[in-house]
């Protein structure tokens, strides 16, 4: 008794012998009987087609675009940091530079707030809403950025790895030459 599951029925035509044929021929390989019912998923053992830009793919039955943009949160006309001819979704968009912006015009309107607060509390209504349309493009300018950002994450884990694994494979190599001494 196993507290894992059985592996699919495919795992037996997966080794090195089938794959340096030229071409995997499903029909000719001997299964084991109970393999032979699920000839059908063997069939499918091929990787997808990469879906072409514009296309759409379909993941866990569920249909997805290939070009992924983020909708905004808030209707157009409201959104604070998109400039003429800029947009979000470009490569080129200075997150930073937008970012910056925002905080400081939110520190700005808080401080009008505080003053609205104590010398005309009646108009704070308008600031307190200004606020908050300020930290909305806020939220959804950092929601644009997180792609970017978990992209910079995994250029610097893959560069650490391949400095790791060089190390590794420098002290390997150093004790071969130390061993082949001896």
């Amino acid at each position: 008794v196993s507290s894992l599951p059985n592996p699919p029925a495919y795992y037996k035509i997966l080794n090195y012998q089938n794959f340096s044929e030229s071409n995997l021929d499903l029909s000719k390989l001997e299964i084991a009987s109970s393999a032979s019912s699920s000839l059908n998923e063997l069939q499918n053992i091929d990787p997808p087609t990469i879906p072409k830009s514009g296309s759409t793919y379909s993941m866990f039955g569920s249909t997805y675009k290939v070009d992924f943009e983020l909708e905004h949160l808030l209707p157009k006309e409201k959104i604070l940091y998109e400039r003429a001819g800029e947009n979000v979704n470009d490569q080129n968009f200075n997150f930073k530079i937008e970012i910056s912006m925002l905080i400081r015009s939110i520190m700005a309107n808080y401080s009008q707030l505080l003053d609205v607060l104590v010398y005309r509390p009646s108009l704070s209504s308008e600031k307190v809403a200004a606020l908050e349309q300020l930290f909305v493009n806020l939220h959804d300018l950092i929601n644009h950025f997180r792609p970017h950002e978990a992209r910079q994450n995994l250029i610097i884990r893959i560069k650490d790895q391949i400095k790791g694994q060089k190390n590794e494979l420098e002290k390997l190599e150093n004790s071969i030459d130390k061993s082949n001494e001896m």
